[in-house]
This record gives structure tokens, sequence and C-alpha cells, in this order.
């Protein structure tokens, strides 16, 4: 059918761009492509299609779901939506702690994309990395009053001062060092 044959056609191009995605986003040797079947016509089409994944250059893709680990599935998972949001031209994306099982300069590519992601649309990340945080234009602070009969939840934005102690309390902890202080001013300068 017509569907059929645009979702072949679409698959090898989208495949490089995930791939290309996966490259800025720290997995130099990832590979990421689909698997196609024909299958019998169901309401969703006669398409059987799995992603299969590598993040190492000495095996070959295999099913995503099978292969790749947390970190691995969240960075796919992004590009993915990344390029989704872009071809359907989605005023909001929606990522809840997408960053689960990265950390360093893998943190750091990840707050950069989204940070490029939200130039064309509105991006909200719940993240609890200071790197992903400290490149954000509104940072917004969840609490949560655990003494009241009912649990209440607050959300506000934090002034530059009050998002310097967020994200230092984000590298350090609880008490705050003078190390943790400066380090929050750099991840912000840097943003």
């Amino acid at each position: 059918s017509a569907v059929s044959s645009r979702r072949v056609k679409a698959m090898a191009p989208l495949a490089e761009q995930v791939t290309a995605q996966l490259k800025d986003l720290g997995m130099p040797h990832a590979a990421f492509r689909f698997a196609h079947e024909q299958t019998a016509p169901t309401a969703t089409g006669m398409d059987g299609i799995r992603a299969l994944f590598s993040a190492n250059r000495d095996r070959p893709p295999e099913p995503l779901d099978k292969v790749a680990s947390g970190g691995e599935l969240g960075r796919v998972m992004l590009a993915l939506i990344g390029l989704s949001a872009a071809s359907k031209e989605l005023p909001t994306v929606i990522f809840d702690e997408i960053d689960t099982g990265v950390s360093g300069e893998v943190a750091h590519r990840v707050g950069a994309l989204l940070k490029r992601m939200a130039k064309d649309r509105q991006v909200i990340a719940i993240s609890h990395l200071p790197q992903i945080a400290s490149k954000a234009d509104t940072h917004l602070l969840v609490t949560k009053d655990h003494e009241a009969e009912q649990v209440h939840s607050d959300i506000r934005p934090l002034n530059t001062e009050e998002r310097v102690e967020a994200l230092a309390r984000m590298l350090s902890g609880k008490k705050t060092s003078k190390a943790a202080i400066e380090n929050a001013r750099e991840l912000l300068k840097g943003k």
C-alpha cells in the first residue's frame, strides 16, 4: 500500500538522523536502524517495524529493547522525540528525567541538545542533574510539604542567586560547599 511504501522509504533517512544525534550525545560508535517485515493487515497497517541498536562498533545492531542500557535507551528516546517534535512542529515537549543513566560530559551534551530544541519550541525538562538544569532559560523549583495532612506541592521560578544555590545542592547535597557554589556559577556561565 501507499502508506507502507512511505514508511519503508522514511526508515533509512530517519535512522541516519537518529545515529547522527546519538553521536552528538556522546555515542561515537552508535548504530541505529529499523528492521521491517510485512505483516497481515491490521488497523495500524501491514508493517512490522523494530528498532535495532548497537553502542559498540564491534557489535551489529540488535533489537533496542534487548541490548540498550537505561542511559542508552534514554538518549535514543531523546533523539527520536527531538526529531519527531521538529517534524511535527510540536509547540511543547515535556521530558521527565530523560537524563536517567547519564552524567558528566554526556549530561552536558543532553542539556545542549535540549537547549537547541528550546529555540524552536517550549521544552520542559524534569531533571536532577545540574548540567541539564543549568542550560535552562528558566529554572523552576518543585517542593513538597509532607508535614501537612495532605501532601502539597509548590512550583516557583528561581532568581539568579536561588538558582546558584539549587544547582550547588544538586552538586553536593543538602549542605553546600564553597566549591559547589563556584561550580554552580561556572555551570551557569557556560549555559
